[in-house]
């Protein structure tokens, strides 16, 4: 990913953001669950891309819509998503 593209002030809100996301005792409203300044979809890509090479291999990975799922989530939340999915489910 090249972070060039984003200016000093998308990158210093994007880290303010993650910041505050980690000192939060409690969990943050779902209206505060901001999706990451610039997208990254190529592990998603990547993910998919390998599960349909299996599917026409003939082969069947019952977990591959789980990780096709966590990396979707990753690619539009970063991975704090998932403090954020644990602290709701708690």
């Amino acid at each position: 990913m090249d972070i060039s593209k984003f200016t000093k002030e998308d990158l210093q809100e994007e880290l303010k953001r993650r910041e505050e996301q980690k000192n939060e005792d409690k969990p943050f409203p779902l209206t505060d669950l901001k999706s990451c300044a610039w997208l990254d979809w190529s592990k998603c890509q990547k993910a998919c891309e390998v599960h349909i090479q299996e599917l026409a291999d003939g082969k069947v990975d019952t977990d591959a819509e789980h990780w096709i799922y966590e990396t979707a989530m990753e690619s539009v939340y970063g991975k704090d998503v998932w403090d954020w999915v644990n602290k709701i489910l708690k």
